[in-house]
């Protein structure tokens, strides 16, 4: 029979539980991504076509020029709407009317897909 000497064992476990830690981090970080990247591809998934917010300045429309639509996020709900007319988003980069705030996400259309 073969017996492994007092070192041997201390440098065998030592090694396991290094093994162990790495793989728990791993399991740790991976999980972490999953549920990021679920919760980030949920909120972005709404896309609606919303009203021109009262209170919320007129500049040029887009005369059917889709890529001078505006995309906004209601900070209250987090849905994504498209503005048809061009709202002036002042020195905060938000446009606010007594009800609803919406966040200046970027120009042209809102879909789920480009963000």
């Amino acid at each position: 029979m073969y017996y492994k000497t007092p070192e041997k064992l201390l440098a065998t476990e030592s090694t396991l539980n290094g093994n162990s830690k790495m793989f728990l981090k791993l399991s740790a970080i991976t999980i972490l991504l999953i549920f990021c990247y679920t919760s980030l591809s949920s909120t972005h998934a709404v896309v609606s076509r919303v009203a021109m917010p009262e209170g919320c300045a007129r500049a040029c429309p887009p005369q059917r020029n889709p890529s001078r639509f505006i995309c906004a996020r209601n900070s209250v709900t987090g849905v994504l709407g498209t503005f048809e007319g061009d709202c002036t988003f002042g020195r905060y980069n938000h446009c606010v009317n007594t009800r609803e705030r919406y966040s200046f996400v970027r120009y042209g259309n809102c879909h789920s897909g480009d963000f």
